[in-house]
């Protein structure tokens, strides 16, 4: 059964795996993206409890090794 956007990440890795061991590219290709939506989610998520929790733009920025102005340009929209 093909997976959905409720599927874990642990269920969409196992099935992406299956899939591609069994050359069905679209089916992986198709569980991939959704990791990488529940990946970034949770990224959003963990960028606005540090937030909550007073952390600067230039710590979250350290935290994802990127640039202050390139992580307040892809998170500030997110925050509260």
């Amino acid at each position: 059964m093909p997976p959905s956007r409720s599927s874990s990440i642990t269920q969409l890795a196992d099935y992406a795996f299956d899939a591609e061991t069994n050359d069905n590219y679209p089916g992986a290709l198709m569980a991939y993206t959704l990791i990488l939506e529940k990946a970034e989610a949770l990224r959003r998520a963990c960028v606005n409890s540090m937030l909550d929790s007073s952390y600067s733009w230039s710590q979250i920025a350290s935290a994802l090794g990127t640039t202050k102005q390139a992580a307040w340009e892809k998170y500030h929209d997110s925050s509260k």
